[in-house]
Order: C-alpha cells, then sequence, then structure tokens
C-alpha cells in the first residue's frame, strides 16, 4: 500500500483569448458571469440559443446570443 500526499495534479491550460469576455450593457464591466437561464425562456423559447449572464458591479441580469 503506498500513500501519496500533497500531490496536486496539473490542470489543463485554458487560453484566455478562447474565452470571450461579455460587459454589461448598462455599466459596461467586462467579465460577467454566466447563469442558468430563466424557466419561461427554456418553456417557451428552447429554439433559441440565448444565454444568460449577471453582472457583479450592477448585479442585473441580461441575455445574450450564443455566438456559432
Amino acid at each position: 500500500m503506498e500513500l501519496i500526499f500533497n500531490e496536486q495534479k496539473a490542470k489543463p491550460q485554458i487560453d484566455a483569448t478562447a474565452k470571450q469576455k461579455v460587459s454589461c450593457p448598462r455599466c459596461g464591466r467586462s467579465g460577467c458571469e454566466r447563469v442558468k437561464r430563466g424557466s419561461i425562456v427554456k418553456i417557451f423559447l428552447p429554439w433559441l440559443k440565448l444565454r444568460r449572464y449577471q453582472c457583479h458591479g450592477c448585479l442585473r441580469y441580461f441575455y445574450r446570443l450564443k455566438n456559432l
């Protein structure tokens, strides 16, 4: 039996250019966080590729179309 302590696995590096920075339409702050869509959008508009975001600056929720 072998015990290994303090061994950390290397996490894959994510290219910063691959992630798109979303800016808030109200305050203009970048780096908004993605959150789950609302149930009304899921039920009545499931074919639309909408993504819901929340701004950390003004706490506003907003939708953006998914870039294809």
